[in-house]
């Protein structure tokens, strides 16, 4: 696999030298889109009404989402905005909420709504 600072920097890239650069990127884009669509037609399955919706349109109900997270020493908690179907989702989500993650460094994560009106950033 090439590096920029390999081929002698980003101005001294040769044609075929970006052409594999783009191969890659192109690679890696596919690959995440295929990623991103299995996972959420399992999701879909998960949620037996909602088994016929397309990938996009299970991001727009369910994943699409603002609010607040809070990362504390054991935890983190992620306040989601009141949506229509946030309660079928958290009911989803219920059965993993005691689990830790080594990838977060063992904290527990907690998925439950925004509790007033108030909002204080982005997700």
């Amino acid at each position: 696999m090439y590096f920029i600072q390999d081929l002698g920097g980003a101005g001294n890239l040769l044609p075929e030298d970006i052409n594999i650069l783009t191969w890659i990127n192109q690679k890696r884009q596919i690959s995440m889109t295929i990623l991103a669509y299995n996972l959420y037609r399992l999701l879909a399955m998960e949620l037996d009404r909602y088994s016929h919706f397309t990938s996009e349109r299970i991001f727009e109900k369910f994943i699409s989402n603002t609010g607040n997270i809070t990362i504390l020493d054991d935890l983190i908690e992620i306040e989601l905005k009141k949506k229509r179907d946030l309660p079928l989702i958290l009911q989803w989500i219920k059965q993993y909420s005691d689990s830790s993650y080594s990838w977060f460094n063992n904290k527990i994560v907690n998925f439950i709504p925004i509790a007033t009106s108030r909002f204080l950033g982005g997700v």
